[in-house]
């Protein structure tokens, strides 16, 4: 066997091996009950201040989920004082797609579900909620483990 054909038949097994181990993680993780956190469940706003006058100005922030693609949210600010009046919500009806994405309407602060229709109200009621914490620096932080209540 010459060089040449050595390096590919390395390169065949090392790519053979790489797609076992995709499927068998692939495997593992469809298996009901398995709980894969392929990202961070929590993640920080930074500028709470920043933010609230943002959203003040042009309506809530969307965050698509770029890895489950499942759990895009909305968050909202509601009031005049930045360390409170926080809301994290999802972007569609739990019994929807994700391309039902409720879409902000700046005239009414409400949301429209563009497939069926409904309006929500600019706090998101009617949609499951995330716990949204502001710390001591300023810093808003959602955590997609924590359910909590809507208004």
């Amino acid at each position: 066997m010459t060089r040449r054909q050595g390096i590919v038949v390395t390169a065949a097994l090392l790519l053979a091996a790489a797609v076992l181990l995709f499927v068998f993680a692939l495997r593992l993780t469809s298996k009901p009950g398995t709980k894969v956190h392929l990202g961070e469940s929590t993640f920080k706003i930074r500028r709470a201040d920043r933010f609230a006058d943002e959203i003040a100005k042009h309506g809530p922030l969307l965050f698509q989920d770029l890895l489950n693609k499942s759990r895009d949210i909305y968050v909202q600010h509601q009031g005049r004082d930045d360390k409170a009046g926080w809301s994290a919500f999802l972007a569609h009806p739990e019994n929807e797609r994700r391309t039902c994405q409720i879409v902000w309407r700046q005239k009414s602060h409400d949301f429209r579900d563009p497939c069926s229709k409904q309006i929500y109200p600019g706090d998101g009621a009617g949609l499951p909620h995330y716990k949204v914490t502001v710390a001591d620096n300023g810093d808003l932080t959602v955590d997609l483990n924590a359910p909590a209540a809507g208004p």
